[in-house]
């Protein structure tokens, strides 16, 4: 069974659109999918439709950051698309993250950046303004090799050009969740880098968390164990994932594959497909 939850389109800052994506997992033989775009679901309903025209199975998906000392996101899955308070947060986090691209935008052209914003949305299109686009524009007129580049001098967190952006708390995020029926799960939990995990984790678990991304690219071996041993101990959902983004970032669709014939992963599947 060939699993991957957790990848980005050029709805939020994916290089691949709705159709590369449906092309990759053919090319790959993924059988179970989810689009999980940051603050977004814009490609979603889309998304469905193409892939239940090619045989393969997909459930909605999206990736909400929350407030946290350090780096934490979730995944939700199976929501509600049509729920007015989901929505609603979605709307309030585009115009967050519009304001801050503004911002960044404004900040490096005051100092003789020559980029302009109809440049910049040329290469956002119909998705959410993200970061990687200033990175890719700044790539574009030749202020940088790639993207991670632009990050490290100029965009990223601590840079001269970082504008901190709105987020959610972990507790509004799992209240949307909840009232758009969605099922919760702790993306890469590695990243965290929580010096206590399981007192985060059971302060989640009091929140609503339903499951753990076990299977992911920068996992180790032993952290896919540990992680592991944690959901069965919690009684929690597994999921597993590539965090695809197309060409910005080195993994791909399907890179992630040492969950591929776990029992707990197959039945964690199952149960999100099927409700």
């Amino acid at each position: 069974m060939k699993v991957d939850l957790h990848t980005h389109s050029t709805y939020s800052d994916g290089t691949d659109s709705l159709d590369d994506l449906i092309f990759k997992c053919r090319s790959n033989g993924i059988e179970y999918v989810s689009v999980t775009d940051h603050d977004c679901i814009g490609g979603t309903k889309d998304f469905l439709k193409k892939a239940t025209s090619n045989g393969i199975n997909a459930i909605p998906g999206i990736e909400f950051s929350a407030e946290h000392p350090t780096e934490l996101h979730i995944l939700c899955y199976n929501y509600d698309q049509d729920d007015p308070v989901l929505n609603d947060a979605l709307n309030y986090l585009l115009d967050e993250r519009k304001t801050r691209i503004v911002k960044m935008m404004r900040l490096l052209q005051d100092d003789g950046f020559r980029i302009s914003n109809e440049e910049l949305q040329e290469l956002i299109g119909n998705g959410v303004p993200t970061r990687p686009h200033i990175g890719q524009l700044l790539v574009n007129k030749g202020y940088c090799r790639t993207v991670k580049e632009a990050f490290e001098r100029y965009i990223g967190v601590g840079c001269k050009y970082f504008v901190k952006k709105g987020i959610l708390t972990k507790e509004e995020i799992f209240s949307i969740s909840e009232k758009a029926s969605g099922t919760t799960v702790l993306a890469h939990p590695a990243k965290i880098h929580e010096p206590d995990f399981e007192k985060l984790l059971r302060k989640l678990l009091d929140l609503g968390l339903k499951g753990i991304e076990v299977f992911y690219p920068i996992h180790s071996d032993r952290e896919c164990s540990y992680f592991m041993s944690i959901a069965e101990r919690y009684g929690l959902i597994i999921t597993q994932g590539s965090d695809n983004h197309g060409t910005r970032r080195n993994t791909y669709l399907g890179k992630e594959t040492r969950g591929n014939e776990n029992e707990l992963l197959m039945a964690s599947v199952q149960k999100l497909f099927r409700k």
